[in-house]
């Protein structure tokens, strides 16, 4: 608008009546093209906003219910008795609006003063119903309620001469018209009590859910909607809820996958119970178990004879720092993304002369390290000596900050160059063989060296099964000195 802090016009006629009908009507030529000049503003301003505000989609049925509501208001009004002065004027106002905009059109020989009054009337009735549903709806959709708006007009003006003769039945607009559609639940809604639930957003509060699950349900939530082709969690029943699971399970998805989908559904629709968002879970009694005999969701180890195939085949190509991730994944037991991750400043030196990796969760850092479980994940990883003869010490540079692994830092990317090694060597099996299979073979290293459940547990950072040990003292996960004399028994020098 020019950064224009007032707009002043002078109306042609006498304005100590502000009620007369010359002065409304001055007030209306002059009001119209201003109003049209914010609406159009505002227009161009929202389109500069990257986020915009959520669309929502209107069935006709509900579109009609929206379109009749300022009418049953203003019948309810009446026949109660409430019609307030601010209704008068904004009657008075309306049909002020529509009679100037066809003065205009006749004037100009154009609708285009038509359509803009009726887009006027339409948003000033509209505004408190749409306000109260809490929805926005889209292009097409809110031009379905206009027309239901004024379709029912007719129906309005024969209720209103009803009542003037007396007649207070129940009219057409009362009868025909489809009642005002419920406010909607939406999903926003539900994913907002899940973060409140628990304890906020961890990036910005320290304290509560991550990010990276926050996107994963909404990734849920989007192919439930497509499934089920509803917009909102309320509209969701048991059908649609054993429709999307069926999908689940003719999917190519792990079992472990379906299952976890499954789950967050189930967790939200309990969190939209706790808040009092709804009175049912769908997904309550949905359950995916994976078929008898099935080893779904398990990787196999490795046998010595494929780790050699494997080993031999990495050295025969260029050396490269991606060389050694596999060794370093070996020795240590440790996930793909906890190593290919790792920092300068995670290499560390007890006062006994023991390397380790510092292993911490840090989601929220400069240069993140997230660990799976977070901080029950943490833990000290002593480095085997055929790690330390392999040269891994030499990428940690001392006063350095970022990662000791160039490139990308998702693990499906060191995931498919080690799938490529798999397929070259024969050994590749789907969802059987991957880098999962290196941390089994390292625990089953460990079990046949003879290392107790208490130290495997402490290499990997699994929660201990001794309550004193995970409620009094530092534990053996941060025990590195204890961790290397039982680590070392693995004998790794046979390794190409």
């Amino acid at each position: 608008m020019g950064n224009k802090a007032t707009i002043c016009r002078v109306l042609p006629c006498d304005t100590t009546n502000r009620g007369s009908v010359a002065a409304q009507q001055a007030w209306m030529q002059v009001h119209t093209p201003i109003e049209a000049a914010f609406t159009a503003a505002e227009a161009a301003y929202q389109a500069g906003i990257t986020q915009t505000a959520e669309v929502t989609p209107v069935s006709p049925k509900n579109a009609a219910g929206i379109g009749a509501e300022p009418w049953r208001n203003l019948l309810n009004a009446g026949d109660n008795g409430q019609i307030t002065t601010d209704m008068e004027d904004l009657l008075a106002r309306l049909v002020l609006e529509v009679a100037t905009g066809l003065a205009s059109a006749k004037e100009q020989g154009t609708s285009a003063p038509i359509q803009q009054a009726k887009a006027n009337v339409t948003e000033r009735l509209l505004s408190n119903v749409l306000s109260q549903l809490q929805i926005t709806p889209n292009s097409q959709a809110y031009q379905q309620i206009q027309q239901r708006l004024f379709g029912y007009l007719p129906m309005m003006e024969g209720d209103v001469a009803k009542r003037a003769q007396g007649d207070f039945s129940p009219g057409d607009i009362e009868t025909k018209a489809p009642a005002l559609p419920e406010r909607k639940v939406t999903w926003e809604q539900l994913v907002e009590a899940l973060q409140l639930d628990a304890g906020g957003i961890r990036h910005i509060d320290g304290v509560g859910i991550t990010e990276d699950r926050i996107k994963r349900y909404w990734q849920v939530i989007s192919e439930i909607q497509q499934s089920s082709d509803k917009s909102f969690p309320n509209e969701l029943d048991v059908s649609d809820a054993r429709r999307y699971v069926q999908e689940l399970q003719r999917s190519s998805w792990a079992i472990r996958s379906q299952q976890k989908r499954v789950g967050v559904m189930q967790k939200l629709f309990k969190i939209a119970i706790q808040y009092g968002y709804t009175d049912t879970n769908p997904f309550q009694s949905m359950a995916i178990r994976a078929p008898k005999g099935s080893e779904q969701g398990t990787y196999r180890s490795f046998t010595r004879d494929e780790l050699v195939l494997i080993f031999n085949h990495i050295k025969q190509k260029a050396y490269t720092e991606k060389s050694l991730v596999p060794l370093v994944l070996l020795a240590t037991g440790a996930r793909m993304s906890e190593i290919t991750q790792l920092r300068h400043g995670d290499l560390k030196k007890t006062d006994a002369g023991v390397w380790y990796l510092d292993m911490v969760h840090d989601a929220d850092g400069e240069f993140p390290h997230p660990l799976k479980t977070e901080q029950q994940n943490e833990r000290h990883v002593p480095l085997h000596p055929v790690v330390i003869q392999s040269g891994f010490l030499d990428l940690f540079k001392a006063g350095e900050n970022g990662y000791i692994f160039a490139g990308s830092k998702d693990p499906s990317v060191w995931s498919e160059w080690f799938q490529k090694i798999l397929k070259r060597e024969g050994i590749y099996e789907r969802k059987v063989t991957t880098t999962h299979s290196i941390r089994n073979t390292s625990i089953d290293a460990w079990r046949m060296a003879g290392i107790t459940p208490e130290f495997r547990r402490a290499f990997t950072g699994h929660t201990s099964k001794d309550v004193q040990e995970n409620t009094y003292g530092v534990g053996l996960k941060f025990m590195p000195d204890l961790l290397y004399k039982e680590i070392i028994k693995v004998d790794w020098s046979w390794i190409p």
